[in-house]
């Protein structure tokens, strides 16, 4: 099976493009080839192969000025550059890595060499990539409450603090589930850690694609919402409050119900955040001394509470 990885090759002479072609196709079948080394940088940008051969000597500029622009791009700049070249020069050689190619081969070139270094480049490429991509997976799942899958605490507060900086309107709320000791006490730790998943999927699926919610520690849940008044943010609550209300575990005959009270506050940049926070946790507090399952918004009355 052919080999799909993309493959630019650049050189304005027509014949050396025609026999690096005709040797690469028996294995690759992805061989773009362009003589133009003025559009050369932007057929790269779009195309974005997984390597690029590259002509040292070309009319309208040289191979050395085109890798600087490759290099220069966040596009391409991770795209690996092998020169092609009939200079032998110590110079010249030196001058290829300098501008940031990965290696160089001699014209003419003995095709089981050109073969084999470009096999070497492509499958260092493709380790390349996995590996970005395993850190990219493992960054994301370490911004992830394991059992939640809600951001974690630490994440919430990096954004909860870009928000204070850009001072861009939004509602903070805090959210528990009621009389959750009793259950983890009267059930066990599994059923839970069963309703603490089920609730953060209730939270998840009544939030906006903007609204940013995480596991605040043990039951407590917290969420921002951008640009929302107090109208809309009862409106948000009472959809999840409701869909909580809906949760219904059996465990040995016995039906649990689940219920969460809310607490929000308009967050005022005028105060710190983390007075902002305590607001938003001194309307939770409220509702559950007032009965549970229901929203309270912060009131400056419950600074004077017990």
């Amino acid at each position: 099976m052919a080999d799909k990885s993309v493959i630019l090759v650049i050189d304005d002479n027509m014949l050396i493009c025609t026999i690096v072609k005709d040797i690469l196709k028996t294995k690759y079948e992805n061989i773009i080839t362009i003589q133009d080394a003025n559009k050369s940088v932007a057929v790269a940008k779009e195309i974005l192969p997984d390597l690029i051969l590259l002509d040292v000597v070309l009319i309208s500029t040289d191979g050395f000025e085109i890798c600087r622009r490759l290099k220069s791009s966040p596009v391409t700049e991770s795209i690996p550059v092998m020169f092609v070249t009939s200079e032998s020069e110590r110079k010249i050689i030196s001058r290829c890595f300098e501008v940031g190619a990965v290696d160089y081969i001699r014209k003419p070139f003995i095709s089981a060499e050109l073969m084999a270094r470009v096999a070497v480049h492509l499958e260092s490429r493709k380790h390349k990539l996995q590996l970005q991509s395993m850190i990219r997976e493992m960054a994301e799942v370490l911004r992830h409450d394991e059992l939640t899958k809600l951001y974690t605490r630490r994440i919430f507060m990096q954004e909860l603090q870009s928000y204070f900086e850009i001072q861009h309107k939004f509602v903070l709320v805090i959210a528990d589930i009621d009389n959750f000791k009793r259950i983890n006490d009267t059930y066990g730790h599994v059923i839970g850690d069963a309703i603490l998943t089920l609730v953060a999927k209730a939270l998840k699926d009544n939030c906006r694609p903007i609204d940013i919610a995480a596991r605040w520690g043990g039951e407590e849940f917290i969420m921002l919402f951008p640009s929302l008044n107090e109208d809309s943010t009862r409106h948000i609550l009472e959809c999840m409050r409701k869909s909580i209300n809906e949760i219904c575990l059996e465990h040995k005959g016995e039906m649990i119900s689940v219920t969460t009270t809310f607490g929000f506050t308009n967050v005022d940049f005028d105060v710190e955040m983390e007075k902002s926070i305590a607001m938003a946790d001194k309307a939770l507090y409220y509702g559950k001394k007032h009965g549970k399952n229901r929203c309270i918004m912060y009131d400056k009355s419950f600074e004077f509470l017990p």
